[in-house]
């Protein structure tokens, strides 16, 4: 019996440390909870006797209305498949909050009859939270690309009217002979600008490129710590 109870005591301890909760339900339209366990009533904001057999409310009559039908989606496809599920969905406070969830669940059957549906559901504030900077960070990235990219074409376009002047100073020059060397040098300091200016368009058009593959390994791989 002591070990009984230590081994409750932890598994309490574990579940308020995690901010989550375990639970058990019927698999029908209200998931009717037969047990519930841990952090119910701060992720929910209802205690657990109040949704203990739908005795107030039924579990799904929480979950945001934009989610709710995604969710039973998913949830029954991996029943049908006979995989676990892991859903992301969000929960409605009695005072209106929204909190952000991630179930990771699975479907118990004996003998080929589907017996209950039980899983651990955990708040899941930070990783919306930071789900949302990522975003944010990549939305930034993509304007600032687009006005460097904007900046780069005027580059180009002053690049091909300094050639075309370069080029027209120096037919200039060659029709003025030796009272046109003036015009010459003015060719030549022209043509040099255009080549700095190409060159300046070709290191902007290269970092972006660079800066597009680190930003989408960078988001790749904060995605992936998202989903473990």
């Amino acid at each position: 019996m002591d070990n009984a109870k230590a081994t409750i005591s932890l598994y309490e301890s574990i579940m308020q440390t995690s901010k989550s909760f375990v639970y058990r339900c019927e698999n029908d339209a209200d998931y009717t909870m037969r047990f519930l366990s841990g952090c119910f009533h701060d992720i929910t904001g209802y205690f657990p006797e109040q949704i203990m057999e739908n005795r107030e409310r039924g579990y799904t009559s929480l979950c945001h209305p934009d989610d709710l039908k995604p969710m039973v989606a998913k949830i029954d496809a991996c029943i049908e498949r006979g995989e676990t599920w892991d859903v992301d969905y969000r929960l409605i406070h009695p005072d209106g909050t929204v909190m952000p969830v991630r179930e990771r669940g699975s479907a118990v059957f004996d003998e080929g009859r589907l017996v209950y549906l039980q899983g651990l559901v955990n708040d899941a504030t930070e990783e919306s939270l930071l789900r949302e900077s990522i975003e944010k960070t990549a939305a930034e990235a993509q304007t600032a690309n687009r006005d460097i990219l904007g900046l780069a074409n005027k580059i180009v376009l002053s690049v091909r009217a300094l050639r075309m002047l370069s080029i027209n100073s120096q037919i200039e020059a060659a029709r003025a002979g030796a009272a046109g060397r003036g015009f010459a040098v003015v060719a030549e300091e022209i043509g040099k600008l255009a080549e700095a200016n190409a060159e300046c368009a070709e290191e902007i058009a290269a970092r972006m490129s660079k800066t597009r593959r680190t930003n989408s390994r960078g988001s790749a791989a904060k995605t992936k710590g998202l989903a473990a």
